[in-house]
């Protein structure tokens, strides 16, 4: 496996939206690693969530792809959704769809870049904005020549949003403790399956979705924790 750290260079542009997002590209963590094993079936014979790139953007023009559709203010991004195990043993039923976003390349393809949140708690596709030209062009400076995925989180952002007001709004430790467990109380059996184990597992199966060998890892606070977590688990 190979790991390379770099640090984004600063980009200025108008508009506090941008500006929210170049903070966030400053403090990331960028790693670039191999998993995995290509998909080589023909596109017309597998499953929509294996399509790829430019084949996504061309059969959601056509009309023929299902299970995604193009989204956002630009005509390239693509979303979709990829079912997942609640719990991966199962012991528990269940699954939880992962909203996942997709900007395909431009110019000569390098593979994909996955944007990837902090919190723990912050959707990723809301975070980093796909689909707006400003937040395309300053990721797509920074990441020159990389199809650009964004996905949010089982329990966060539109994949199954926990909501738990109180500890939202809790400033203490106590007070954090006694929310913590009540949200707990409220996912019930579902409550153990929103670790980041869990999460590393999902970011494999939007990555075997893309049908991706390998993919690059831009993490922003809890997001290099989750994408150390990844290449310790699927290197």
């Amino acid at each position: 496996m190979r790991i390379t750290a770099r640090v984004a260079e600063p980009v200025v542009m108008r508009g506090s939206t941008t500006k929210r997002i170049a903070m966030l590209a400053l403090a990331g963590l960028a790693l670039v690693l191999g998993v995995g094993a290509r998909t080589t079936s023909e596109a017309r014979t597998v499953p929509v969530a294996v399509l790829k790139g430019q084949e996504r953007v061309d059969a959601a023009l056509h009309g023929t792809l299902k299970a995604a559709s193009l989204c956002g203010q630009v005509a390239e991004l693509v979303c979709s959704q990829v079912p997942v195990p609640l719990d991966r043993t199962g012991q528990v039923s269940g699954t939880v769809s992962l909203h996942v976003e997709e900007l395909p390349a431009q110019g000569t393809p390098r593979g994909f870049m996955f944007l990837i949140a902090g919190g723990p708690g912050q959707g990723s596709a809301q975070t980093f904005g796909l689909g707006d030209p400003n937040a395309d062009a300053l990721f797509r400076y920074l990441f020159p020549g990389f199809t650009l995925v964004a996905y949010d989180d089982r329990g966060t952002g539109s994949s199954g949003l926990i909501d738990c007001p109180p500890l939202q709004v809790a400033l203490d430790v106590p007070t954090e403790q006694t929310a913590a467990a009540q949200c707990a109380q409220q996912l019930g059996s579902a409550a153990p399956f929103y670790s980041t184990a869990d999460h590393a597992a999902d970011l494999d199966a939007v990555r075997a979705s893309l049908g991706a060998d390998k993919v690059g890892l831009y993490g922003v606070s809890y997001g290099t924790k989750l994408a150390m977590a990844y290449a310790l688990t699927f290197p």
